[in-house]
């Protein structure tokens, strides 16, 4: 009988620990993000996403030309994730001289952009934006 209880308190902690990586990788859902513009005018924007538990970056400029996308955005060759639990934020100017900007300050290259955060939402597996005029 000592045994068998051997074997199950290792059988319920083997599940324990399982269900835990589980959850682990449940809250690290990424996601890639597509951007549209869906605006008259090309637009240059930046980002600040977090690819990973507090793991945020800055990337840019993209630019769009007027009704361009939906495309997914890169960097380096890296094609850009976004965790699922957490917000993106956006600067972007256009060609006329809007800016969709917000009060999150994050600096990038020495410059600092008052970034918003993007309305998104998740469209066959991707993290989507879609920048319109009316931003």
């Amino acid at each position: 009988m000592k045994h068998l209880s051997k074997w199950f308190v290792a059988s319920l902690l083997i599940a324990g620990s399982l269900a835990m990586q589980v959850e682990s990788a449940q809250a690290q859902v990424r996601r890639y993000i597509t951007f549209t513009n869906g605006c008259r005018f090309s637009v240059r924007f930046y980002i600040s996403h977090a690819d990973g538990w507090r793991n945020w970056h800055v990337h840019g400029p993209f630019e769009f030309a007027a009704w361009d996308g939906p495309r997914r955005l890169e960097a380096n060759g890296i094609t850009l994730t976004q965790s699922e639990n957490h917000d993106l934020y956006v600067y972007a100017e256009d060609s006329r001289g809007g800016t969709w900007e917000g009060d999150h300050i994050y600096e990038y290259q020495g410059t600092m952009y008052r970034m918003m955060r993007a309305v998104t939402t998740v469209s066959g597996g991707e993290l989507r934006v879609r920048l319109t005029c009316d931003n």
